[in-house]
């Protein structure tokens, strides 16, 4: 069982595989991993700008969610030997962490102290 490490979902997509490859739309620019997972095994799954997934591309075992790291914009193919499957994708994002800093000045201008780091949200 795969585990998220603290990626945000912001995009699921479900497709059916059947034995010709298809491949899904443009993942959004700003996704940077996808969570695959398969209901059935013997999907293959292939990644690019135009993927074409063949039996020899990347396996999934069947209910064993597997991230991988993506450029934003890429596709995801698969294809399965026989009959149909359920693909599941989860567009994944890190948290973005926004630093504010903030500078005090106590005393003369040649004493300085940070005193304040705090995360903007």
């Amino acid at each position: 069982m795969g585990a998220n490490y603290g990626l945000r979902v912001t995009n699921t997509i479900k497709r059916t595989v059947s034995t010709s490859s298809a491949q899904t739309a443009a993942t959004n620019a700003s996704t940077e991993y996808v969570r695959v997972i398969s209901d059935t095994d013997g999907v293959h799954i292939a990644f690019g700008a135009n993927p074409t997934a063949t039996t020899s591309s990347t396996y999934l075992g069947a209910n064993d969610p597997e991230i991988f790291k993506i450029d934003g914009g890429m596709k995801i193919a698969a294809i399965v030997a026989s009959s149909t499957a359920n693909l599941y994708i989860d567009e994944l994002s890190e948290w973005e962490r926004n630093f504010l800093t903030i500078k005090f000045f106590i005393g003369t201008s040649q004493q300085k102290k940070w005193l304040l780091n705090m995360s903007k949200t």
